[in-house]
């Protein structure tokens, strides 16, 4: 299993989700400072995490200072890391309701797979990806 190093942020998806293995994709072409680090919810690390902190496979999960975030507080935390135009993202949700983020949320968490669709397999990265991966 991978270690996290230090000051860097874990990103947990989901990853037979097509729609999630394409968020990881523009995610790490977005994260200039290289903060980001991903492991699937069906991996090793990623079960160990969900039955940790006693969290559902239904949304994306932020590990980050030692603190953990899921579905529309994670998504919000990582608008906010990657900056610039992104952040009017963070700073737009953080003035919504809690209710109304989770509810927007959890109307296409529970329909990625009909957006999208799934995947046989997790995203299989790219060589200079390798690092980025966990587990």
């Amino acid at each position: 299993m991978g270690e996290l190093p230090l000051h860097k942020g874990l990103i947990l998806y989901d990853g037979v989700c097509a729609l999630c293995n394409r968020t990881v994709q523009w995610l790490i072409a977005k994260d200039k400072d290289d903060y980001f680090r991903f492991a699937a919810l069906q991996s090793s690390l990623g079960k160990y995490l969900l039955t940790e902190h006693a969290l559902t496979s239904e949304g994306i999960v932020l590990v980050e200072n030692g603190k953990v975030y899921h579905s529309a507080q994670a998504a919000l935390r990582i608008a906010k890391r990657l900056g610039g135009k992104y952040r009017w993202l963070y700073l737009i949700g953080k003035c919504l309701p809690n209710r109304l983020l989770d509810f927007i949320y959890r109307l296409v968490a529970n329909n990625r797979y009909r957006i999208m669709g799934k995947q046989q397999h997790c995203l299989l990265a790219q060589p200079e990806w390798q690092v980025k991966f966990l587990d």
